[in-house]
This record gives C-alpha cells, sequence and structure tokens, in this order.
C-alpha cells in the first residue's frame, strides 16, 4: 500500500531533522566541554533515519531507543531540554543519572 506525503508531512519531517541535527551539534559541544556525562554516540548524517521511522510510527505504536535515536525521541514529542537533562545525568531519569540519554521515554 503506497502512502503519499502531504506537503505539512514534507515540511515536519525537515523540521525534525533539522531539531536532531541542532540538538546533536549542541551536545557535541557540550560533550567536548565535558558536560556531557559518559559517551556520546552521535547520529549526524543520519538524522533521516531516526526521524523518518519515528515518524512513520502510530501513536498507539511503542519506541524503545538507543543510541542515535534523539530525532526518534524529539518526534515522539520528548522536549529537547529532557534530552539535554538526560545527557547531564541527572537522576529523574530512566538511568538514575548514569549518563545514558537513552532510556526508556
Amino acid at each position: 500500500m503506497k502512502k503519499e506525503l502531504t506537503r505539512q508531512q514534507y515540511l515536519d519531517l525537515y523540521y525534525y531533522m533539522r531539531l536532531n541535527r541542532a540538538v546533536e551539534d549542541t551536545m557535541v559541544k557540550l560533550f567536548r566541554q565535558n558536560k556531557i556525562v559518559g559517551g556520546l554516540y552521535s547520529s549526524l548524517g543520519q538524522e533521516a533515519i531516526s526521524v523518518g521511522t519515528a515518524y512513520a510510527l502510530e501513536k498507539k505504536d511503542w519506541l524503545a531507543p538507543m543510541i542515535r535515536n534523539i530525532g526518534a525521541l524529539l518526534v515522539k514529542g520528548v522536549p529537547p531540554r529532557d534530552v539535554f537533562h538526560a545527557a547531564h545525568g541527572e537522576v529523574r531519569f530512566a538511568d538514575q543519572g548514569q549518563g545514558r540519554y537513552e532510556p526508556l521515554w
């Protein structure tokens, strides 16, 4: 079954890919300043994979992100602020401050 995307859907995808890139660029800068706990697994250049697959999911579908899936989190409604808080190792997230920014949201 082939389903054509609307112009608005294309714009949404572009928005999320740009947002993903902006968040990742900022995280790379923070990592270089030793402000990110643990490692950083960048998805620069791979934004379309994370964003596109998450965008294709339905609201009822579950998402279990791993490394390089920040775009999927953004598409599913996780604010960039929460991604940064998790990367800084704040204990209010599922990883309990261990520096893994890919917990199950």
